[in-house]
């Protein structure tokens, strides 16, 4: 072999030794632990690209990207602990009432008091524009999003499993199949019918 060659061969060898280095340990060096934030135990954790949205049993807690506390209220969140960041607040449901957090500090923006009516705790929340509907397994009620003022009172709305928003319509599994009402577009919770036709001419 010669002088040129056996270099050549040289800087393969060391190229294949030192690729097989980085893939034995890339994945390690990569893979390690960054922070702990002692939040208690999550039920549910989101995000908004700025901060860290934390619920745990009686607690809404917010967390900087480092894990640093930001702020902590004492609030028993709804289903599991879901809460919505939209905007500048927080939407969550506790107990029978609605409430939006400032997402800044922690702090009330406003409350609604039973908007499904009494002894109807509110178990999902939608944000739409400029409205939030509240519902649970038997009734829905949309909300003035900055106000919580009431714009369609308590309607039945009854469903056997998660509802969907999908376009203006809040769709409500049933034993029968899926119920469509108006919601958003005009938000009056009229019972709608949602066909489709192929554009196709037969």
């Amino acid at each position: 072999m010669s002088n040129g060659g056996e270099k050549l061969f040289q800087k393969r060898h060391m190229l294949v030794a030192l690729c097989i280095l980085i893939a034995s340990i890339g994945p390690a060096a990569a893979w390690q632990q960054a922070w702990m934030s002692p939040t208690g135990q999550p039920y549910i954790i989101t995000g908004d690209g700025q901060n860290i949205l934390v619920t745990t049993n009686g607690t809404v807690k917010e967390i900087d990207p480092t894990g640093a506390p930001i702020w902590n209220q004492s609030i028993d969140v709804s289903n599991d602990g879901k809460a919505i960041k939209a905007g500048k607040y927080v939407y969550l449901g506790t107990g029978n009432d609605a409430k939006a957090l400032n997402k800044a500090d922690g702090s009330t923006k406003w409350t609604s008091l039973s908007p499904l009516g009494d002894a109807q705790p509110i178990k999902y929340v939608y944000i739409k524009g400029t409205y939030i509907l509240v519902s649970n397994d038997a009734k829905a009620a949309v909300l003035d999003r900055e106000t919580g003022n009431a714009v369609v009172t308590a309607q039945d709305a009854p469903c056997v499993a998660e509802p969907k928003i999908f376009g203006g319509y809040y769709l409500a599994p049933t034993a029968s199949g899926v119920q469509a009402y108006k919601a958003f577009m005009l938000p009056d919770m009229r019972i709608q019918s949602i066909s489709k036709q192929s554009d196709k001419e037969v």
